[in-house]
């Protein structure tokens, strides 16, 4: 889902300590995996699998990731170009329950 995207959008809980490091090192993850394509295969296999292993470590930490995809068209003079944005949101799993309410 991280690869071949032309633009990202990346929102998350207020975080503090080492949770800080954690969402900051998965921000890079999902960033290497859309160029390690362009670098070669053996690069994206490397990316996909860093980018599991930061999310298990997210999902230990007690955090939830959402991520979806979506194209949007951008015209630019004449032209008009698909761009495919991917849209990730990480919540603290108790904000989650917040938000639902009883």
């Amino acid at each position: 889902m991280a690869s071949n995207i032309h633009a990202y959008a990346f929102d998350h809980d207020e975080v503090a300590g080492d949770d800080v490091q954690l969402l900051a090192g998965f921000a890079s993850e999902i960033e290497d995996c859309n160029i390690a394509g362009d670098i070669g295969q053996g690069s994206a296999v490397q990316a996909a699998a860093d980018l599991s292993e930061s999310l298990r470590e997210i999902e230990e930490a007690g955090f939830l990731v959402f991520a979806g995809t979506y194209s949007q068209e951008l015209k630019s003079d004449d032209t008009t170009s698909p761009w495919r944005v991917l849209v990730v949101n990480v919540r603290r799993d108790e904000s989650i329950n917040e938000e639902r309410g009883p």
